[in-house]
């Protein structure tokens, strides 16, 4: 029922309404999460994605919505974030891509805590367990239970044999290799770490064929031993030269013949069986030769047309013939001679075609007419002149030697004007393109006139000029040519006077640590005056060579890198170099060979953590430092010297380029930013990088007053017979540090009173407009901060009739 203080009209100012009242559901239920975790973690810019996070909440309304979805425990280095969804109660859990999962094997068991929207807010956690990202399961070391390796017995010591495992040479592997203590082997040894095995005295197959033995490898964790056996077979060495047979004399080749015409086929014999027997065949000139041979049948082939006249007319081709031994191949070289031999392949073409001119019908019989002339570029060849048309009558004549043409006839009672005569050359063989010879006959001479009979015309076909340079080419390509063949079926059997000595060897080599596998370092040169296998040479490492990273070609002397070379791990090797021939005794000659490995850019800098966090009040002064990251380098000099930058956008930061130290350079204000997510790169000389991530979060610092909505001089009006208790104004502030703020009456009477919590102003005792018309009031809020502030207002309260 609603009453009014009007006085009392008609009997009826009550009046009663009736009120409904609703009782809405409060928040039941908590908000509960549902995992799924990602198989493989997929790249979401700077950050990895781990899984999806649905929340549901079974409360209607804004009860039922998510307030927030945050990391509350196993994240102490911040690497963690929570990435909000476009689908509603959506998020993904995602990670910085810069975590070092070698430092966290075990992973992360994080804590999720999941807020509902409700006016009393519930809440849930649930834990979760992160694993590492899936990796390759690495193979073992020992691929299998029997390794089998062949080598020559003419493998000097310190030979490579082979690698046991997959390691390569120079990489950190995860087994110790070594001889099993029941072996009685000391041919061999094996390197420990990469598994390297090599010879360490010499071998000899007429005294033992093969070997067979235990290496055993242990993990360095010591979890466990493997054990394989190695079966290695020493292969007879190669001691016989093969001989080229034929062809004997010189070979004849007709010029003018298609390119892969078959010229000769060259046959050789060698003694040895096997690989050691089987010859292949090659040219060793050291110009191009319009050659080529098999190599499997000796066949010799031309490769292109060849030219008696312009081209070379003998060739001298240094044919080598090898054997398929190993580990080293003996040949024998051979200068075969061929003849190229001329042929009838070149057309006559005359000097002067196309003549025209006159003739006087009064020339008497045997005027000679012109002479032809024709060059056939053949060697020997003679060639004869004919008239093939327009002399039917036979008024005319040539000689079939000279090619002289001749006036045969009485021109004075001819018909007609013109004479065409066509004519042409031939060495009996071959024809030159014909020629006209065009002639007006007319009656121009007198007789004391000195006029010629015949006069006449003809253009130049400069063949003359063509057969000279044709002649100089000849001569150029046919001067004498000296050819030299290396000795060849060098004697088997003879005294080992001398040993070998290297050529001049450097004492120091600097090789780049990024060298690729396969690179040869420098070639070692070496003599031994003697000949044979006395004076044939083979070159091992003997000793220095750590991790076996290098080998030595033992035929060529190529020095190769074979492993990985790391100056941070070692940045010098002495190698003692040997050189050895294969006579009896055997004898030897050894340099020592420091190898320097200069530094590369192969390290990017690395932090000591990928993700730092760090709290900082927002009253925190300019210039106020945060933390010093520090990055490591391992490379030397440029390549190790770190810059620091900040990358992320902001100007309330400043990192120094040199130090990496943090510092504030603006003013901090937890109600514009409440945390900063900062990319910090470190930069090293050569332009590697790498990231850290900085979390700092801004803790509110009471630094904000409450402010009231309402202007600060605030007028309102009362009834006098407003009852007590009665609501006059609802006060209202705000503060963004607090939303807790408290109400105070500073001055006035106690006419009226304010609700601490709710700011509202209710009359507190009888007003009389009579007594008193207005009152002013001092308003103050006061938020809930540790050292409170608070703002004041004035009010005014007039009292009406």
């Amino acid at each position: 029922m609603a009453r009014d203080r009007g006085s009392e009209h008609d009997g009826h100012w009550p009046a009663e309404a009736k009120l409904v009242i609703t009782v809405q559901e409060v928040n039941v239920f908590e908000p509960q999460m549902k995992v799924s975790l990602l198989e493989e973690m997929s790249h979401k810019g700077h950050l990895l994605l781990v899984a999806i996070v649905t929340v549901l909440d079974n409360d209607e309304g804004v009860s039922g919505l998510v307030d927030s979805l945050e990391i509350v425990d196993g994240d102490p280095e911040r690497v963690f974030r929570i990435i909000p969804s476009e689908e509603t109660n959506e998020f993904s859990l995602a990670a910085l891509g810069t975590i070092d999962w070698v430092s966290r094997p075990l992973g992360y068991n994080l804590t999720l805590k999941a807020t509902d929207r409700g006016t009393i807010a519930r809440f849930s956690y649930k834990d979760i367990f992160v694993a590492p990202p899936k990796t390759t399961k690495q193979q073992p070391s020992l691929l299998k239970n029997q390794y089998e390796f062949n080598i020559s017995e003419a493998a000097p010591p310190g030979s490579f044999v082979g690698i046991l495992g997959y390691w390569i040479p120079g990489t950190s592997g995860e087994e110790v290799y070594f001889l099993s203590e029941d072996n009685k082997v000391r041919e061999f040894a094996v390197e420990p770490t990469s598994g390297t095995l090599t010879t360490v005295i010499p071998l000899d197959a007429e005294t033992v064929s093969s070997y067979s033995f235990q290496v055993l490898a242990k993990s360095k964790d010591q979890s466990g031993v493997q054990m394989t056996e190695i079966k290695i077979h020493v292969i007879d060495a190669n001691d016989n030269t093969p001989m080229i047979v034929a062809p004997q004399g010189v070979v004849q080749m007709n010029e003018n013949l298609p390119a892969n015409t078959w010229v000769v086929k060259v046959r050789a014999q060698d003694y040895d069986f096997g690989k050691n027997g089987a010859v292949s065949y090659s040219l060793a000139n050291s110009e191009n030769v319009p050659f080529k041979i098999d190599h499997f049948t000796g066949e010799v082939r031309s490769t292109k047309v060849l030219d008696y006249e312009s081209g070379r007319r003998i060739w001298k081709l240094l044919v080598r013939a090898s054997d398929w031994g190993e580990p080293f191949r003996r040949q024998t070289e051979k200068i075969i001679t061929i003849h190229v031999q001329d042929v009838n392949d070149n057309r006559p073409q005359f000097e002067r075609v196309d003549c025209s001119g006159y003739i006087d019908r009064s020339a008497p019989l045997g005027t000679e007419i012109m002479t032809l002339s024709a060059i056939d570029f053949d060697a020997g060849n003679i060639i004869s002149y004919r008239i093939l048309s327009g002399n039917n009558d036979r008024c005319f004549d040539v000689d079939s030697v000279k090619g002289v043409i001749s006036l045969m006839c009485d021109l004075q009672d001819m018909e007609g004007n013109e004479r065409f005569l066509n004519v042409t050359a031939t060495d009996g063989q071959n024809f030159a393109d014909s020629m006209n010879v065009r002639l007006q006959l007319i009656h121009s001479r007198s007789a004391a006139s000195h006029t010629p009979w015949v006069d006449l015309k003809c253009s130049d076909t400069f063949v003359t000029k063509t057969l000279s340079s044709l002649l100089a080419e000849s001569a150029v390509n046919n001067e004498v040519q000296k050819y030299a063949s290396k000795a060849a079926n060098l004697p088997l059997f003879s005294t080992n006077h001398h040993p070998p000595v290297f050529n001049n060897p450097p004492k120091e080599v600097r090789v780049r640590e990024n060298s690729e596998i396969g690179t040869i370092i420098l070639t070692l040169e070496a003599n031994d005056v003697d000949t044979g296998y006395d004076g044939y040479l083979a070159f091992a490492i003997s000793s220095g060579n750590h991790q076996s990273v290098f080998r030595i070609d033992v035929d060529s002397g190529n020095l190769i890198i074979v492993g990985e070379l790391d100056r941070e791990s070692r940045d010098k090797y002495v190698l003692n170099l040997t050189v050895f021939d294969l006579g009896v005794p055997q004898k030897s000659s050894s340099h020592e060979l420091v190898v320097i490995i200069v530094d590369e850019n192969d390290n990017i800098p690395k932090f000591d953590k990928v993700a730092y966090s760090f709290f900082l009040p927002e009253s925190v002064g300019n210039g106020t430092n945060v933390h010093q990251l520090r990055a490591v380098d391992p490379d030397s000099g440029r390549f190790g010297a770190i810059t620091y930058s900040l990358i992320t956008d902001t100007k309330d930061f400043w990192m120094n380029p040199s130090t990496g130290l943090l510092s504030v350079s603006g003013s901090l204000d937890y109600e514009t930013i409440e945390e900063y997510e900062l990319r910090v790169v470190a930069t090293d000389g050569g332009g590697l990088s790498s990231q850290a991530y900085i979390m700092v979060q801004v803790a509110d610092v009471n630094d904000c007053a409450p402010q009231f909505f309402d202007s600060e001089y605030l007028t309102v009006k009362v009834s006098e017979d407003a009852p007590v208790g009665s609501l006059v104004i609802l006060m209202y502030a705000y503060d963004s540090d607090s939303s807790n703020l408290r109400y105070f009456i500073d001055e006035g009477s106690t006419t009226f009173s304010i609700d601490e919590n709710s700011g509202a102003i209710r009359v507190a005792e009888p007003l009389d407009y009579e007594l008193r018309l207005s009152y002013n009031i001092s308003i103050r809020a006061t938020d809930d901060g540790f050292q409170p502030l608070s703002t004041r207002t004035s009010l005014t309260i007039e009292v009406n009739i």
